[in-house]
Order: structure tokens, then sequence, then C-alpha cells
């Protein structure tokens, strides 16, 4: 892979897909190396994850764009433009472009992408020098929906929600302990296995007035298998992209 060798800016994808593999890799060597997923590194580990699949889209729409001489913005913008754009559609169904530099959400950029293979498939085949596989997983939507329930827009690992909505569902999803109230503490305590506690208790009087259980079992368990599933995936067809599209640069 000659592009992992080369100086970014002479890049077919502006770098994208270096930078993809790079939050990839550090991405899988977090988790390798991290046996009790059920610690404070998981929600970095998992943003990391996140922003690889988003880079990669970037840079599998741009590869796109440049190979086969796809125009911008309805043929005003031209494709090998140093501001390549999406297209989407608004909450009135119009449809609008947008810079990819400040577009963040996943299922927008996989629509965009998905939109780009299935109407120039025949296309990227007959421009590849080598055999492409096939491009598009059928149970990539279902992934790209699970992650748009959660971090469309690239916040959900990085900050805590404030708004009353989301307290006590995906908010508190991502927590490593939890609050429990006082008076079913004896419920949480499991004779067969060992469990760990924070007790508040009142200097004064003795009483308990506070309780924190934390968590065994990985928080977000099923959402980071599908973010690992999907990001290898791309990673797979990002690597296939450079090799048959681009002569491995």
């Amino acid at each position: 892979m000659q592009y992992k060798f080369t100086d970014p800016d002479t890049h077919i994808d502006f770098g994208f897909g270096l930078l993809a593999s790079n939050f990839h890799s550090t991405a899988d060597f977090l988790w390798e190396n991290n046996p009790d997923k059920n610690t404070i590194g998981l929600l970095p580990n998992l943003y990391l994850y996140r922003h690889s699949i988003e880079l990669y889209l970037k840079s599998l729409i741009v590869i796109i764009h440049k190979k086969l001489k796809l125009s911008y913005k309805d043929g005003t913008v031209p494709f090998d433009s140093r501001e390549p754009f999406i297209v989407y559609e608004d909450f009135n169904g119009n449809k609008k472009w947008k810079r990819i530099t400040s577009s963040h959400f996943i299922s927008t950029l996989y629509r965009y992408f998905e939109k780009l293979v299935s109407e120039h498939e025949k296309d990227l085949n007959e421009e590849a020098s080598k055999e492409m596989s096939k491009i598009i997983n059928p149970d990539n939507q279902r992934i790209v929906d699970h992650i748009k329930k959660y971090d469309d827009t690239s916040t959900y690992f990085r900050y805590s929600d404030l708004s009353d909505s989301n307290q006590n569902t995906r908010e508190s999803e991502k927590h490593y302990n939890k609050k429990i109230r006082v008076q079913d503490l004896e419920d949480y305590i499991d004779d067969e296995k060992p469990s760990s506690f924070l007790i508040v208790v009142n200097q004064e009087s003795g009483e308990t007035v506070e309780a924190h259980k934390s968590i065994r079992e990985m928080p977000l368990k099923e959402l980071a298998r599908d973010m690992r599933k999907f990001a290898e995936y791309l990673s797979g067809i990002h690597a296939m992209f450079r090799i048959c599209l681009c002569d491995s640069y």
C-alpha cells in the first residue's frame, strides 16, 4: 500500500483514508489490550472506531468522484476540487449540498456513498485494473441505523447529554456506575458472585444516604460489536479501492 508511505497532500482522497486507517488500528490496539471492557477506556475506544468509520466513508466518496470524474453541486464544482461536497435531503425533502469536511453524520455519509455505488458500480468495475468484489454489504444499513440511534453526530462518546429526555435512556447506557435507591440496596446483592458498591453514609447519624453500584457487564456491548464490524468492512472496501482503482496509492 504505497499511500501509507507517501505525503498525504499527494493522496487522491486528501489523506482521509490514511487517517481512517490510523484511527482504526489504534482502536483495535486499545480493544485488544483492554480485556476488561467495563472500564473508563471503553468510550474513547468506541469513539476511535466511530471516527474511523466517518473518515473511511469520506475517503471512499472522494475516490469515486475523482476516478469517475463526477463533479459536485450539480456540475458547478469540479471533481478534482479541494473542497469536496456530499448531497443530502433536508427535513422538507429538498436536495442540499454540504462540504464533506463539515459533514459528520454517519447516516448521511453512508447514504451518499451507497447512492454513488448503486448508480456507478458498473463504471467502478470498468475503471478498476483488478477484479473488484461486491461493494455494498446488505447488513450495512442495519448497522448505520444502530449507530444513528446513539451517535450519528459524533458527540455521544465525547460529551455528556444534559437534556432531560435522554437521562434515563441512551445516556445511562454508557455509565459504568449507576445510582440505586438505598431501600433497594439488598436487592442488588448477589450471594453467588461479588458486587461492588459505593455507599455514602451520614457521619453523624450513621444512616446510608446514597448508594452506587458498579456495572459488571460491558456497556454498549451490541453497539460496540456493530461499530467494530462496520469499521472492519469499510477497511476492506477502502483497501480494495486503493488497490483496484488507485494502484495502491
